[in-house]
């Protein structure tokens, strides 16, 4: 058996767990999307990190920088091996409170983040704050569209070429 050892992020001499929240593949199977978390509170919000690292050997193909003030708790690969999506989920946000940060309050993100493939150039799609957080989604068989669910019941399409919403409604 291996030893275990948690992630650490180190901020300002203070050590916070890094977490992976959620976990898929690349479009063409090659490697793992990993997700982490890190629930630091520094600069004022949870901070969440994608890796890229290849199935074969374990090794890192590509990390994409902190993203903050956003969910990243679901990934899907399209069919067409075009892109892969994440987004889902809730983040914390923090308020400074003397020489640190402070918990403030649990906020759910309405986005949708597509990740081109092999290239990582993204593309955010805004559901809108009345659609709610995003809850789920999956592509169509073809890879043209994909359905997205809410915290909220509500539905809605997005056209994965033009990144349009093509519809939205209440279940």
């Amino acid at each position: 058996t291996g030893k275990r050892t948690m992630l650490q992020s180190v901020i300002s001499g203070t050590s916070f767990p890094i977490r992976a929240s959620a976990l898929g593949v690349t479009p063409d199977g090659e490697a793992l999307v990993r997700v982490l978390l890190s629930a630091n509170g520094a600069e004022g919000s949870d901070a969440f990190k994608i890796d890229i690292i290849n199935m074969t050997n374990g090794g890192w193909v590509k990390d994409v920088e902190l993203l903050k003030e956003q969910a990243h708790r679901l990934v899907r690969s399209s069919p067409d091996k075009s892109c892969f999506v994440t987004g889902g989920g809730t983040y914390k946000t923090y308020k400074r409170q003397g020489a640190g940060w402070a918990f403030d309050a649990t906020r759910t993100d309405s986005q949708v983040y597509f990740w081109t493939w092999p290239g990582i150039g993204q593309k955010v799609v805004q559901m809108g704050e009345e659609f709610g957080g995003v809850s789920s989604f999956e592509f169509s068989a073809d890879g043209k569209k994909l359905a997205v669910g809410s915290s909220r019941g509500r539905v809605a399409v997005v056209a994965t070429q033009s990144f349009k919403i093509l519809w939205k409604a209440e279940t």
